[in-house]
């Protein structure tokens, strides 16, 4: 019997040890030998590290990451274990590379929040604009309704105060998280130590006396798949033949590796449809058409399939690249329900955080599935109660933080999309204010700098295809 397979997306602040801890993970694991981790350590007291990083870079592979401390793309590693196999994705915690974080919580079935207890670290992270708040705002505008908190750097707190410390995050996650949207039987919270070891497969001896609950391993073994899928209105089924024909194949493109010769090797998401081998793809928003050569699970990389089902993170090999290919796409079947952009659409949005209200001719970051386009809001068309989705008033000047109502958009740049009534993945979508380069400093020297951050959250409810 196949172990059943779900994708965890790894979010967190850039200092809050989410590399450290997958490291140290696939370690214990089985999935790196000693040998290799006394070898990551060598080389990095060589480049000047007093710090043991030799955990984070079984993730973070690349000299430009090693050199600098932290993570600057998406990157998979694999967890076989008795119950399941898993795929990680561990992603940024840098503002400035939040669109790779997006793009891992696009493609994932449910979320792992990793909260730094070091003193002030929680804190900056969870205020307003703060990056741990905007990692639960994203995942939860996204789609992402299961989510465990690990708490690490609790070595760094006295014995006497770890239980405290943890108990106080774990109460204003869970607060926070309930409040966006989060179920609270949906949120588990772990403390951990990534660079210890402590806690993650095997209970901690000295958190005994306070701690009784599960280790990180077993609350990621008691994931339901199959409810992470339903969650996320995608259709749970074990053959292709039972999946309907109306919704039609979307496969979202997170990676793509160009080879030799036209060939190449896509990561993606299948959360509609199914694929299939030989299969002549088109990747909107452009006309491009790819064939398919095989299709493989990540979570199985050796093993041939004959299909892929919705929820599916794949590798798929590609031949007749068109050069335009390239990560945010959807892939679609060529002839029957193409996917296709989208020159205007209507989106049912929630304001997070807008000092001054979202107005018409505001101009934001789009992100949907693994896209991040410019987009400008054309009209506010009305202004909706939260509670009951009926309209308070129409035309409103502007929306302002937690107000709801239908916003008409028009993407700046080429983007694929489908309402969230047929495709519901492919319609979740977020709006960012990203500060230009050249933004002044702020005049008042206690006021804080702008910074990145989640401006709205919703749903597309109609468009108009190009």
């Amino acid at each position: 019997m196949l172990q059943k397979y779900y994708t965890l997306v790894v979010l967190g602040d850039t200092q809050a040890g989410k590399s450290t801890l997958l490291g140290q993970l696939t370690y214990l694991l089985g999935g790196i030998d000693k040998k290799t981790i006394e070898g990551f350590a060598t080389e990095a007291r060589k480049m000047g590290y007093v710090n043991n990083l030799a955990y984070s870079w079984v993730s973070d592979q690349s000299q430009d990451e090693r050199q600098s401390g932290s993570t600057a793309r998406c990157h998979l590693l694999n967890f076989p274990t008795s119950t399941h196999r898993i795929t990680a994705i561990d992603t940024p915690g840098a503002r400035p590379m939040l669109r790779h974080a997006i793009a891992g919580i696009g493609h994932a079935d449910a979320a792992l929040l990793v909260v730094s207890a070091a003193d002030g670290e929680f804190e900056s992270g969870l205020r307003v604009g703060g990056p741990t708040r905007d990692c639960l705002n994203l995942a939860a505008g996204l789609g992402i309704r299961s989510l465990i908190v690990a708490v690490t750097k609790l070595d760094t707190k006295a014995p006497d105060e770890v239980q405290a410390r943890y108990a106080d995050i774990m109460v204003a996650v869970g607060q926070l998280g309930r409040k966006l949207g989060f179920a609270a039987d949906s949120i588990v919270t772990v403390p951990v130590s990534g660079s210890l070891g402590s806690n993650l497969v095997i209970p901690d001896p000295d958190w005994a006396d306070w701690y009784r609950g599960p280790t990180l391993l077993a609350v990621m073994n008691r994931l339901d798949v199959d409810m992470l899928r339903r969650q996320q209105a995608l259709p749970v089924v074990e053959t292709p033949e039972k999946l309907s024909a109306v919704a039609g194949l979307r496969c979202t493109v997170l990676d793509v590796v160009r080879g030799a010769s036209g060939t190449a090797t896509l990561t993606g998401r299948v959360v509609a449809g199914s694929l299939r081998p030989n299969a002549v793809l088109t990747a909107a928003p452009s006309t491009a058409s790819v064939q398919v050569n095989a299709v493989r699970l990540v979570g199985d990389p050796d093993t041939d399939r004959a299909f892929a089902l919705p929820g599916d993170l794949v590798r798929l090999s590609l031949r007749d690249v068109p050069a335009s290919l390239a990560a945010g796409q959807v892939l679609s079947d060529a002839e029957a329900n193409r996917a296709r952009g989208a020159t205007s659409f209507t989106a049912r949005l929630t304001v997070l955080d807008h000092p001054t209200g979202l107005r018409a001719g505001y101009r934001a970051l789009l992100n949907v599935h693994g896209a991040e386009i410019r987009c400008e809001v054309g009209a506010i068309l009305n202004r909706l109660d939260r509670r009951n989705g009926r309209v308070v008033s129409t035309a409103p000047e502007c929306l302002r933080d937690q107000e709801m109502g239908d916003v008409q958009c028009i993407p700046l740049d080429p983007v694929s999309l489908d309402p969230a009534a047929t495709h519901p993945w492919l319609g979740r979508v977020v709006l960012r204010f990203v500060p230009p380069e050249d933004a002044p400093p702020p005049e008042d020297p206690d006021e804080e700098p702008e910074v990145q951050r989640t401006v709205a959250t919703g749903t597309v409810m109609g468009l108009v295809a190009g």
